[in-house]
């Protein structure tokens, strides 16, 4: 194994927040696997080619190119990549990622036959290949919940095993368990609460004999309080302290400031990128010193929408509706709304859970939706990060592109992966030091 920092390969990597995160905690990339052109096309330009990467890959190009691939692709084509994966055994660290959860996320359609589901056995198939000392999953928290016959979830009349649960019964030959629960980004640093199951397992053949099931999770819960603690110390937080919509995106409101246009034709406006004013924006601004970042565009809403809008807001200073809770339905359809989901966020509070839809939530004081660098801010994406690809999408295109505002909610937030990259170091050194010798 290597003698620095963890080496891992990211599965399901979209455009790259999980693996800048472990990348600033030390970790180093071998490679990622991506079958999305437009998510990949991001996380190349800014963590393969881009000058602001933490560290480089060790891709192996011989027989892996540097492009998207599709796992299932790579599971089927047995003869050209099974040797090739196995001969990483013990070369490889970590394994980590978080296959597509459309069909276990409570923001949707529950849905127990989505084939994305099934994403899970070409995790657990990619993991025997490579049998890393650690894996990490992460994925929406409805993974954690049975399919049921509830309503309120909108779910299809079925009833089985967790996502969790399958994935759990499909390591606990080979692995043994740390960790499996639910965390929220807020407490770790991030303006947003985004609920998320963390798997966190170790190769049973890695471990000392002294090290019994039960150890290693009562382990795994000790280094979890000690790890975040020190970890927002180093971010000078304290263990209560919450990052707000407003600490994190005040400096990207349109009021007092001047609006430049956005491209050549005129259509679009964005503002000029200023100061940071809170301590958080100071670390997402970093070097730019001033030279404004991608993504700034606006919406260009049309006046009946900016006026529907704006009625929510009246509404929210009224306490007829409560900013950063979803908006009752009834309320949307009164002022011509047909949303199922919406909610205006709350300046003072954490943000809701970024989705990959641009209309999901609404500014806190601005009549309008936020911008791919506003949600990108929310996710804890340094403003050096850049997305590229088209801003949404529609229609049959859907199924095929994944524009900048899908890309930002489907990712991990990276400083969240920073915890979580700090804590698989310190797991790995706490292990050897203390059972290995």
């Amino acid at each position: 194994m290597s003698n620095c920092g963890l080496k891992f390969i990211d599965l399901f990597a979209g455009c790259g927040g999980l693996s800048l995160g472990l990348g600033q905690a030390g970790l180093e990339p071998v490679f990622a696997i991506e079958s999305n052109s437009d998510a990949f096309a991001t996380y190349k330009h800014n963590l393969i080619d881009g000058p602001n990467k933490p560290s480089s890959h060790s891709w192996p190009e011989d027989w892996l190119p540097i492009e998207p691939h599709n796992i299932r692709s790579i599971r089927r084509a047995k003869d050209r990549f099974q040797k090739r994966l196995i001969g990483l055994r013990g070369q490889v660290d970590l394994v980590a990622g978080g296959p597509p959860c459309q069909g276990y996320s409570t923001l949707g359609r529950r849905d127990s036959g989505d084939p994305r589901n099934k994403l899970i056995h070409d995790y657990l198939w990619f993991v025997e290949q490579v049998r890393p000392r650690f894996i990490l999953l992460e994925n929406v928290s409805g993974m954690a919940a049975e399919f049921s016959q509830q309503k309120k979830m909108r779910e299809r009349r079925t009833s089985g095993v967790s996502g969790a649960g399958k994935l759990l019964q499909g390591l606990q030959k080979s692995y043994a368990i740390v960790s499996a629960q639910v965390f929220r980004a807020a407490e770790f640093g991030v303006p947003q609460n985004r609920p998320r199951l963390i798997v966190i397992a170790v190769h049973r053949a890695t471990l000392d004999k002294k090290c019994t099931d039960e150890k290693l999770r009562s382990l795994g819960l000790r280094l979890i309080s000690d790890v975040r603690t020190q970890f927002l110390r180093s971010k000078g937080l304290s263990e209560k302290s919450i990052i707000s919509c407003a600490q994190a995106i005040s400096d990207l409101e349109t009021r007092h400031r001047n609006l430049v246009d956005y491209d050549d034709n005129g259509r679009f406006k964005r503002i000029e990128y200023g100061k940071p004013r809170t301590n958080y924006q100071k670390l997402m601004h970093g070097h730019l010193n001033g030279s404004a970042p991608n993504s700034l565009r606006l919406a260009n809403h049309r006046p009946e929408t900016q006026d529907r809008f704006a009625r929510l807001h009246a509404l929210s200073r009224k306490g007829e509706i409560r900013a950063g809770k979803n908006i009752d339905r009834d309320v949307l359809l009164k002022i011509g709304v047909t949303k199922h989901y919406l909610a205006l966020l709350n300046r003072d509070s954490p943000s809701p859970t970024i989705s990959t839809l641009p209309d999901d939530v609404l500014h806190y004081s601005e009549p309008r939706i936020l911008t791919v660098r506003e949600n990108a801010r929310i996710q804890s994406f340094p403003d050096w990060f850049e997305f590229l690809g088209r801003y949404t999408t529609g229609g049959h295109r859907r199924r095929l592109e994944c524009p900048r505002y899908t890309q930002v909610g489907n990712a991990v937030a990276p400083r969240f992966a920073e915890f979580l990259g700090q804590l698989l170091s310190v797991l790995d050194r706490h292990l050897k030091h203390n059972w290995e010798h």
